[in-house]
């Protein structure tokens, strides 16, 4: 494993071992991999956790990244990356990960996908992100590039992680950047005076408003409690319209909450 910047970031190349796994390729940015499990002969995604510069001992950090992957690997929820397995190799926590063939949600929604597609596909994520804060984790850096979309259309939230700085990752921060990326999609869809609410109509925007409240106190208690209001919100905005589609798509968004509130 080769070291750059101090010794911190690791670079690993095509064929090189990370436990038992083999390297087959890097994934975009950051220190995620494609790579090989010999033992139960699939492809897996491995990601490196690198402890921060500055915070606390190598030792203590390593010591909690990998409390926090053994929470990772103990959630399992269908809009969740599933984590197979969590190791040490050179000093470095890493975990194996399900590998979702796909793309992300920022490739679908800046593709031209339907209102409701898009918030559809939220709603999924939205139910990942909620399952994950239940089991006592949050992501701490949610965007749209944080959500991959399978072949399959199965939506699959990745990348928990502890937040730069040193402070624990809130939920309410990832209500926060949930709506700001569900904001920004829809206003793909329509001008910046309309960007909130295009085709979902004003109590979306206003869902979304409390969501993004600077006062963190002031936005819903849960994920799930967002889920919820969103799902009402869309069926006020349109039933005076497509009342078709506003019925199936509420339904969508409600069975998700539901299923994230009963886990």
């Amino acid at each position: 494993m080769d070291r750059n910047d101090g010794g911190r970031e690791t670079v690993l190349p095509v064929g090189a071992r990370l436990g038992r796994y083999f390297v087959l390729a890097r994934l975009g940015a950051g220190e995620v991999y494609a790579a090989y499990d010999p033992e139960l002969e699939r492809k897996v995604a491995v990601k490196v956790l690198r402890p921060r510069d500055g915070a606390a001992s190598d030792e203590e950090q390593q010591a909690v990244l990998r409390q926090q992957a053994l929470s990772m690997a103990r959630l399992s929820h269908e809009n969740v990356v599933a984590v197979h397995d969590v190791g040490v190799a050179d000093g470095y926590v890493f975990l194996a990960m399900e590998f979702v063939k796909g793309v992300s949600l920022r490739v679908v929604t800046e593709g031209g996908a339907r209102t409701e597609r898009i918030l559809s596909l939220y709603a999924a994520a939205g139910a990942g992100l909620a399952a994950a804060h239940q089991a006592g984790l949050a992501h701490g850096a949610f965007t749209a590039d944080s959500v991959l979309v399978g072949v399959e259309g199965r939506v699959k939230v990745k990348g928990f992680g502890i937040p730069g700085g040193g402070r624990p990752a809130d939920p309410r921060d990832d209500q926060s950047a949930f709506a700001v990326a569900l904001r920004d999609a829809l206003a793909l869809r329509g001008s910046p005076a309309r960007a909130a609410v295009w085709g979902a109509g004003a109590a979306v925007g206003e869902v979304l408003a409390r969501a993004t409240h600077p006062d963190p106190a002031a936005r819903y208690p849960s994920m799930e409690a967002l889920l919820e209001a969103l799902a009402a919100a869309v069926v006020r905005s349109q039933r005076r319209r497509r009342v078709g589609v506003a019925g199936a798509l509420a339904v969508g968004l409600v069975a998700a909450a539901a299923v994230v509130a009963r886990r």
